[in-house]
């Protein structure tokens, strides 16, 4: 009984321990499942969201098992082009970038290196350009990436569209070696082209030549028009001369206003060459005299060209540029809108025009710069006006010619100065001598001013400035100004001269006739007076055209009721004549050599005293008391 009680017993407790056990276990189990479940569940929702990234992505995803496609997102789709996804399920991946057996060798080996690649390395990414289903060309980059799996490997190709990324790419290379706004090659270009050119042309017998152009102030377009209207001048501009030249001719521009033409396989002989170069510069000029026609209203435009042939011995492409260089230098120095060949003698021109210009800022600087003025005298020989004329006497160069500074000061800029000074003296000074006179003999003032000054943003300050300190009347100052001045913008200049108007200040148009003369622009010019050029006066009685020209130019002052000036009288009988046309005033040395502002005083007060005299006769007395020492007085003018 006690073994059977113990057999019991021990049964029962075995009995509880495998209960137990199956418990543990079943609780183990339910353990494992529900990890399981967590798991399914985490890789659904994983699997949900690589489907959702999958679709969503802009990128065209493929997936290929057994090397052919088994899915593919939307984007696929879109970028090569197909409908639905049974269109590319079982393609392989050179079916599906359209790598067919018939191209070259060298592109399909090149796609399967790639693939090799990928293989050995478990990914690899590379640039193709793949096509799509109508054959368009698309610039990719592609990632393979090899995923083994029981059995065998899954290929995922993910294409992404770098198009937008070349575009960029080839912008930025066109933008290294072609101007932006020209479409012309820019320096990098041609100075690339200049020396293959060169190099080519030192193996054979023929020459090269350079024509390098300067638009003749430009900045004014800019400045009065604005950067818009400067912008498109410079596109027609280059078109119109694109237009000209030889096929085989190159067009470059290398900055700013500069343009460069290469001419290519000249003569052999430097004189034949140098006038077939010279010949187109000059065409170049003449394609100048008709407008550019700009939205803002037709343009008048002139160049400076400095031309260049070689190969001569010893000079390098660069060399021949920077020489073509000097040359329009002194084209400009000369007084631009010309043609000028290198030569030798032009090293010591632009020598000589450096020195000058840092002469000028001294002179400046130092009061250098003095004022001699010209009188102007009415039909009945009254002293009625003075001319401001510049003069520049050197300590070492004594007295340097206007004809020479005045260009070099608006080429560099110093004319705002030299005019602000020329402005202020000769007002302080004739307003001074006013204040002597009788107010009967009392004078007027006549002043250059140059095209840089009038556009000058402070331009109009400094008049404003000089009628408040001296209480100026009106009609006091008269400002010449030559035809180019207004030719670029002739809306800026209207609305210039009528400010100048309302402060009291008149305007005369200085060598009339000898620019684009045009009455529909003189109907428009709020101006008060004509002035007679020098060169129309100076062979009157033996010129018919000069007679004809000067008459027709009174005959328009008339009409228009503007004061006619004739200067460079210095003949009797042309001013007799002058006076029979119906001329208003008169200036030459005629009457008066320049003279300084302290013998002005005495010399009107005796003019006067003379008028007075019932005994004097003026006829005889005309140029008596005048010399040859200053005929063809140059001032301020530009021209």
């Amino acid at each position: 009984m006690i073994e059977d009680e113990e057999a019991k017993k021990l049964t029962s407790q075995t009995r509880y321990e495998q209960i137990e056990a199956l418990a543990e276990t079943n609780r183990l189990l339910n353990e494992d499942l529900s990890r399981w479940k967590r798991i399914e569940q985490q890789l659904q929702r994983s699997e949900e969201k690589y489907r959702i990234l999958f679709e969503a992505s802009g990128d065209a995803h493929f997936v290929l098992q057994s090397r052919a496609v088994t899915d593919c997102n939307q984007a696929a789709l879109k970028l090569f082009g197909y409908n639905a996804k049974e269109d590319v399920l079982g393609m392989g991946l050179m079916q599906l970038v359209r790598i067919s057996k018939s191209e070259s060798a060298l592109s399909l080996g090149k796609f399967q290196e790639m693939i090799f690649k990928t293989h050995s390395q478990g990914s690899h990414t590379f640039e193709w350009q793949a096509r799509s289903k109508d054959n368009y060309i698309i610039p990719v980059e592609i990632l393979l990436t090899a995923l083994p799996i029981e059995g065998g490997e899954v290929l995922q190709v993910v294409f992404r569209d770098i198009s937008e990324r070349k575009r960029a790419q080839e912008e930025a290379i066109y933008l290294a070696y072609y101007d932006a706004l020209t479409g012309l090659p820019n320096r990098r270009l041609f100075l690339d082209r200049l020396e293959q050119s060169f190099e080519n042309s030192r193996r054979r017998t023929h020459k090269l030549a350079l024509l390098f152009i300067d638009l003749d102030r430009f900045k004014n377009i800019n400045d009065s028009r604005g950067h818009a209207a400067g912008d498109e001048l410079l596109q027609l501009f280059s078109s119109r001369l694109q237009g000209l030249i030889r096929s085989q001719d190159t067009l470059a521009r290398l900055g700013g206003d500069e343009f460069v033409v290469l001419m290519e396989d000249l003569d052999g002989n430097i004189d034949k060459a140098t006038e077939h170069a010279k010949q187109l510069a000059d065409k170049l000029l003449q394609s100048l005299e008709f407008p550019i026609p700009l939205e803002s209203g037709d343009c008048h435009i002139t160049a400076s060209i400095g031309v260049m042939v070689f190969p001569l011995g010893g000079e390098s492409s660069e060399s021949a540029l920077q020489k073509a260089d000097m040359a329009m230098y002194l084209a400009k120095q000369d007084g631009r809108n010309r043609v000028q060949v290198f030569q030798a003698s032009i090293y010591e021109a632009v020598d000589r025009r450096i020195a000058m210009e840092n002469e000028l800022h001294k002179a400046l600087a130092k009061n250098q710069m003095k004022l001699h003025y010209q009188l102007q005298f009415d039909r009945h020989y009254r002293p009625v006006a003075v001319e401001a004329l510049c003069r520049w006497d050197h300590p070492e160069w004594g007295e340097i010619s206007p004809a020479t500074f005045i260009p070099i000061a608006e080429e560099s800029g110093i004319i705002i100065e030299l005019g602000k000074q020329v402005l202020q003296n000769a007002v302080e000074e004739i307003h001074q001598l006013n204040q002597q006179l009788h107010p009967d003999h009392r004078i007027r003032l006549s002043v250059n001013v140059s095209p840089q000054q009038l556009e000058h943003p402070g331009f109009l300050k400094i008049i404003e400035s000089l009628c408040e300190k001296h209480e100026l009347p009106p009609g006091f100052l008269m400002l010449e100004i030559t035809e180019n001045t207004f030719m670029s913008d002739l809306n800026s200049m209207v609305d210039l001269i009528n400010q100048l108007l309302e402060m009291g200040i008149y305007t005369s148009l200085d060598d009339f006739g000898t620019g684009f003369s045009s009455l529909s622009y003189l109907k428009r010019l709020p101006i008060h007076e004509l002035k007679i050029d020098t060169s129309f006066i100076s062979e009157l009685e033996h010129n018919h055209d000069d007679v004809v020209l000067v008459k027709s130019i009174l005959a328009i002052g008339q009409h228009y009721r503007l004061q006619v000036v004739a200067e460079g009288v210095e003949l009797r009988h042309h001013l007799l004549l002058l006076k029979t046309y119906g001329c208003d005033l008169f200036q030459g040395s005629l009457f008066a050599r320049p003279m300084i502002a302290d013998k002005l005083e005495d010399f009107i007060l005796e003019q006067h005293r003379r008028l007075q005299d019932p005994s004097f006769d003026i006829t005889r007395s005309i140029g008596k008391e005048t010399t040859e020492d200053n005929q063809g007085e140059l001032n301020l003018s530009t021209s």
